[in-house]
């Protein structure tokens, strides 16, 4: 549900700020999906923290009061506001606040709270930059989206070219469902042969999507490989759903090793 119904119009001159805005919560919500959300507090306990973790591309006309905007929002769902209090608290302190750079401040701002509304749900990169692209106008959005598959596209080209590797290395790689089992960690699936990990998609597909949600790209990427065209769709589709992993979707993914 959005928190902001009538925005400032996304002019081309606020590119800079807003892409830059839009990056930076795309990638604090890979990092909350992949770490956890507590793992941003201490990134947000003190101005400087925040500076630091925010980093030189930070939009630089953010002012001093909208990242302390930012800031306290992400501490407040570290802290474990409910998030219906967190939407009422961004919406009246930027529709009263006097001390914003114009609209494209009030733009951003409104971008950050929509973002860390979206974190706090545990919602995918992709669909979080869906929206903020939804926000910033046909152009902007356009480029936003367009630099979102780019990059997105980087990320599948490495983890192609590090599967490009020798027999030997490929050798190493290989275990056996039994020892991925006694390893205890799903992580591990990635270390099966194709083969194996084709049997173990098929064989829990109810729940592959509930166990493979917020894991890594890796994992992710382990499992389309070895399905079929239309499992993967499925899994797309059940992925985009999904706020939270199961760990015990996992488990039961792992006891399925044993017996393999």
């Amino acid at each position: 549900m959005a928190i902001f119904y009538n925005l400032p119009p996304a002019k081309p001159e606020y590119e800079k700020t807003l892409l830059g805005m839009a990056w930076f919560l795309i990638n604090t919500a890979e990092r909350s999906r992949r770490e956890g959300i507590l793992s941003l507090q201490a990134d947000m306990d003190t101005e400087q923290a925040f500076n630091d973790f925010a980093g030189e591309d930070f939009p630089q006309k953010i002012s001093l009061y909208g990242r302390n905007f930012i800031r306290n929002l992400f501490m407040d769902i570290c802290d474990g506001v409910e998030i219906s209090d967190i939407e009422k608290i961004a919406f009246y302190k930027i529709a009263s606040s006097q001390k914003l750079g114009g609209d494209e401040e009030k733009l951003a701002l409104m971008m950050a709270a929509e973002g860390v509304h979206s974190i706090y749900e545990g919602a995918n990169p992709r669909v979080l930059a869906m929206k903020l692209a939804s926000m910033i106008g046909e152009e902007l959005g356009a480029k936003l989206m367009s630099d979102f598959e780019k990059r997105d596209d980087e990320n599948r080209a490495e983890y192609l070219r590090r599967l490009e590797e020798s027999s030997e290395q490929k050798e190493q790689r290989a275990h056996t469902a039994r020892e991925v089992y006694l390893s205890g960690n799903f992580e591990n699936i990635v270390w099966l042969d194709d083969i194996t990990v084709k049997k173990i998609a098929e064989e829990n597909l109810d729940f592959l999507a509930q166990a493979i949600a917020f894991c890594d790209y890796e994992i992710q990427s382990k499992i389309f490989r070895c399905v079929s065209p239309e499992t993967k769709e499925k899994l797309d589709a059940e992925l985009l759903e999904m706020k939270k992993p199961s760990v015990e979707c996992q488990k039961k993914i792992m006891d399925s090793l044993y017996c393999s």
